[in-house]
């Protein structure tokens, strides 16, 4: 039973690895790694391995639930893999045996009542877990983007969303049957013979609308007549992210980046994609030169922080984003990932200083502000 237990947890230590989740998978990790060393670390004693009993009680003190230990990810997975190695390395040396003579009537029985309360607490965690998946904040492909373990209870932080050009407000007749597929014909015909401004407005339009199709056809219109436009290539490319087509997206940006070099709102969503598809040094290398370029450019700094983040180079991110608040105050969001910075190494009352900013500034509802609300209802207490 133990033997089944670490084998589990050794799985779930294994798979925080592969990638970012959500903070209640830590918390599941946590929950039955502690378990399994727990059980693990009474089967040892009572067989007299005591070296065992020490290893396991390790495990269970580093990945217990209750008093967690804020870590970078690099030493983050380092310490999920040995961790792993330990329980998959002990199945050999410490497991239950029928007929065992130190596991044997009372305490075989004892054995079986702790086991079985130990499922029924996992079950139970398991479930309210998924209760929270089912409530809380879902975010589309796209955009979702994984934690790392363990900035506290908060949920993943997400990339920065590529800036959407200014589009006018949905009118009535945008919600006339047809007028999509109408006003798409019209601007892409005004597009092929020259005309800008009118199909870009009706091409913005319809992306707010979600009516993608219809705007990537005006976009692909104007395209065709004003390939030194970079506002055109970039709206196409945002048409082609939301149908999934990446590749055709990063042709998009990069045309846009050809017809303007200094296009700020083109590197920000190259950069963005190159971290969807986890290409992680390429969006690192654009950044840094597009910043290095316009020094001034909050934007870009605000960007390059971001990037940092998800490269776990926390100190090169935060003075980026420091940076980017002195250029422009009313980047709240950068007080997002500068809270979250100072939760992870600890410093409570900047974190919530910069949160605080960030809730004040109402963000939009989404994966960030949601969060941040719970991380500081997390912080607070420990104030």
């Amino acid at each position: 039973m133990s033997v089944i237990g670490r084998a589990i947890a050794a799985g779930l230590l294994v798979w925080a690895m592969m990638g970012r989740h959500r903070s209640e998978y830590y918390l599941l990790m946590r929950c039955v790694t502690c378990l399994a060393a727990v059980f693990s670390a009474y089967i040892g004693a009572i067989q007299k391995k005591h070296v065992w009993v020490l290893v396991f009680g390790g495990v269970a003190v580093v990945f217990n639930p209750l008093l967690r230990v804020h870590l970078e990810r690099n030493t983050s997975d380092l310490m999920n893999l040995a961790a792993a190695f330990l329980l998959l390395g002990s199945m050999g040396a410490v497991r239950e045996t029928q007929g065992s003579p130190e596991i044997s009537g009372r305490r075989a029985s004892t054995i079986a009542a702790a086991w079985g309360i130990a499922e029924t607490l996992a079950v139970v965690v398991l479930l309210s877990l998924v209760g929270v998946y089912v409530q809380g904040t879902t975010l589309p492909p796209a955009e979702q983007v994984d934690s790392t373990d363990d900035p506290g209870p908060a949920d993943p932080v997400t990339q920065a969303a590529p800036p959407t050009a200014p589009a006018p407000q949905a009118s009535a007749r945008s919600e006339a049957p047809g007028w999509a597929q109408e006003a798409a014909a019209a601007a892409a015909a005004d597009a092929a013979s020259g005309s800008v401004e009118g199909p870009l407005k009706v091409g913005l339009e319809l992306l707010q609308g979600d009516n993608v199709a219809e705007a990537q056809a005006v976009f692909v219109a104007l395209a065709a007549k004003n390939p030194n436009v970079p506002e055109i290539h970039y709206n196409l490319g945002q048409t082609h992210l939301r149908t999934g087509d990446k590749a055709a997206a990063e042709a998009a940006y990069r045309k846009a980046l050809e017809a303007d070099a200094g296009y700020v709102e083109g590197y920000v969503a190259l950069s963005n994609l190159y971290m969807r598809t986890r290409r992680k040094a390429k969006a690192l290398e654009l950044i840094q030169k597009a910043a290095a370029d316009k020094p001034g450019e909050a934007k870009l700094q605000f960007q390059l922080g971001v990037v940092l983040f998800d490269s776990n180079q926390h100190a090169a991110a935060r003075a980026a984003l420091i940076t980017a608040l002195a250029d422009d105050p009313a980047l709240s969001e950068a007080n997002y990932y500068l809270g979250t910075i100072a939760a992870t190494q600890s410093r409570v009352a900047e974190a919530v200083s910069y949160l605080q900013k960030y809730l004040a500034s109402n963000p939009p509802a989404g994966p960030n502000r949601h969060g941040a609300e719970r991380l500081m209802g997390y912080l607070k207490p420990n104030k």
